[in-house]
Parts: structure tokens; C-alpha cells; sequence
């Protein structure tokens, strides 16, 4: 194809897209659109006509406008991660690249999670579409183990810390509900000397590229990040994945689970939930096809206790969390 384009994640579908052209020996070249980015240098460079460009919605756009990046030769239009794109965030632009496409093009709409209201978004863009379900539940269920503590909310970050004692990853991944919990995570770490960095959409992008490279070279061992970090982040060899919560959306725990277990390795999901965020999972894990394992952490060691034995400990820990917030009268 002339030009193809794949908005969002941009630096790893680059990487990506440049790898598979150097083993396929094609001699087409590539080119990254990343919004933050001097936009002269990119207009130079879509002079030399690339073959394919890898994008962010918002630069794409602004360069179409700017007749720069001229769409009329365009043959496929690729939209990764396609539940976020369709999302506040990011569907102005995304809709004014589909309105800028050529009729000929085709469409085609990727993403772990695919969810209704994206293709009811999505659906007058795409004409007869054909769904492929390329989910393999293997990856799911077998290639990736999911294992559930249960944890008190205002205790996860000394469990955190307890867990790190037990299994000392060699490369984990951490996700948290909010940019503020990332910062007092990584605070955490540092002051009890493990090698954290944290991975923010609010960072300066020289902060996030230096943050991926020692974590991805192992000068750090843990990343932490929200869910801005379960999508499109391809780095190999993550061991673990660590949910200090369960997200209100039960696809992004999906997105969260995949960042390990890739490629046909194995990979370890653990789930931190509170007695409200457990049933939540369960149902996750009976929707998916999957099945957390329910473990307990004592004496530095990690154990799967008999069920009876788990519910016990959940049904102690929610008697003492409400006797705690009855003392503070909330």
C-alpha cells in the first residue's frame, strides 16, 4: 500500500511497523507523526512521500488539514485500539480523518475489547463490515496465569511492598486508578530504594521516552502507570502485572492482563481487590473464560489457601474495615 495509517501509540507501532519491513525485505519506508513534535520536520519529511505513516489522531488531522499529508492515494486506514479512539478523548479527530479518506478505502477497526458503543460509532465509516474474533482464550486463560489477594484498600501499598519481598520480578508492570496514586506509589519505592519510574499522559514526553527505555533495558523493575499503560505499550518479557485495583471497566483488567504473556511466553497477572472489587473479578474471570486464583501472602511466602480458608480471611478483613470506618463515622 501507498500509505497506510496507524493512529495512536505511536512510537511502538513505528518501531514495530519499521521492524516488519526490515524482515520482509520490502523497500518501503515509514515515518511517525507524534503530536508535541515540530511540525516542520514532519512536513519535510511527508515530502519524501512515505509508504506508511504511524500516527496520533490529533497530529494526522492537523497535517490533512494543512494538505501536508494528502489522503487521496490512501488504501488502508488502520484504527488500533479502536475503543479508545471512539472515545471523548479522541473521536473529533478520528471522525474528521474518516471524513477525509477516500471512499476506496479500507477500514479497519483493532482492538482487544471491542464494545458496542464503538461499533454503533463506528458503523457508518465502515461499509459490509466483516468481524473477525481473533481472541485466542488460550492467551488468556493458560499463557497468562491470574492470581487475586485480598487486600483492604487503605493497605494495598504495604502489601505492595510485602509482595515485592516474596516474588522479586524481574520486570513488573504496575497499574493504579489515578495519576496521583502513581506519584505516592513511586514515592514509595524510592524511599525504600526499588528501582520505580512511572509511566503519565501529563509527563514531559522526554520523562515518559527515558522512563520506557530503563524499564525496558531493566535499569528499573517496575513501571508504574494508570491505564494510559494498558493499551499499545509492547515491551517484552514483562513477568508481572500488578492491578492495585479493579478498573470500573472490565475490559481495560483485559488490557491491563495483556501486557504480559506475550509472544507465547508466560506471564503472571495479580489482582490487589478489596471485598467489593472481588465480586466484580469473578464475574470478569466467568464473562473472559479465565479463572483468578485466589493466593494469600504470609511469613514472606505466597500460598494458595483452600477456599473456605480465603472467604474467611475476605469476611474478617470486611468485618475490621467496617469497624474501622465506624470509629471514623464515615
Amino acid at each position: 500500500p501507498r500509505s497506510t495509517l496507524f493512529p495512536y501509540t505511536t512510537l511502538f507501532r513505528s518501531r514495530q511497523a519499521e521492524a516488519l519491513v526490515r524482515a520482509a525485505g520490502l523497500g518501503i519506508s515509514v515515518e511517525s507523526l507524534l503530536g508535541g513534535s515540530p511540525l516542520s520536520r514532519q512536513e519535510s519529511a511527508l515530502k519524501k512521500k512515505p509508504h506508511i505513516v504511524v500516527g496520533t489522531p490529533g497530529r494526522i488531522d492537523d497535517l490533512a488539514r494543512m494538505r501536508s499529508l494528502r489522503l487521496g492515494n490512501l488504501r488502508h486506514l488502520i484504527l488500533d485500539e479502536g475503543d479508545r479512539l471512539f472515545s471523548k478523548e479522541y473521536r473529533d479527530p478520528v471522525l474528521s480523518i474518516l471524513a477525509k479518506k477516500p471512499s476506496s478505502a479500507c477500514v479497519i477497526l483493532a482492538s482487544a475489547t471491542l464494545l458496542e458503543s464503538t461499533r454503533k460509532a463506528s458503523a457508518p465509516y465502515l461499509r459490509e463490515p466483516v468481524f473477525l474474533d481473533l481472541c485466542d482464550a488460550k492467551v488468556l486463560g493458560s499463557d497468562i496465569e491470574h492470581w487475586v489477594f485480598y487486600v483492604e484498600h487503605r493497605k494495598k501499598l504495604d502489601f505492595l511492598r510485602r509482595l515485592e519481598h516474596a516474588l522479586k520480578p524481574k520486570r513488573c508492570l504496575v497499574f493504579a486508578s489515578s495519576t496521583d496514586r502513581v506519584a505516592r506509589i513511586v514515592e514509595r519505592m524510592e524511599r525504600e530504594r526499588l528501582p520505580a519510574d512511572s509511566l503519565l499522559s501529563r509527563q514531559e514526553k522526554e520523562h515518559r521516552r527515558v522512563a520506557l527505555e530503563r524499564f525496558e533495558s531493566g535499569r528499573i523493575r517496575y513501571l508504574v502507570t494508570t491505564d494510559l499503560g494498558a493499551r499499545g505499550l509492547d515491551i517484552s518479557d514483562i513477568d508481572q502485572v500488578v492491578s492495585l485495583d479493579l478498573p470500573e471497566e472490565g475490559s481495560w483488567y483485559i488490557h491491563r492482563a495483556g501486557r504480559t504473556g506475550r509472544a507465547g511466553k508466560k506471564g503472571l497477572s495479580i489482582l490487589l481487590a478489596d471485598g467489593i472489587e472481588l465480586a466484580r473479578a469473578s464475574k470478569i474471570a466467568v464473562d473472559r473464560g479465565f479463572v483468578f486464583r485466589t493466593k494469600r501472602l504470609a511469613e514472606g511466602s505466597v500460598y494458595e489457601p483452600p477456599v473456605e480458608e480465603f472467604f474467611a480471611l475476605v469476611e474478617e478483613g470486611e468485618k475490621e474495615r467496617r469497624e474501622f470506618l465506624r470509629r471514623r463515622g464515615t
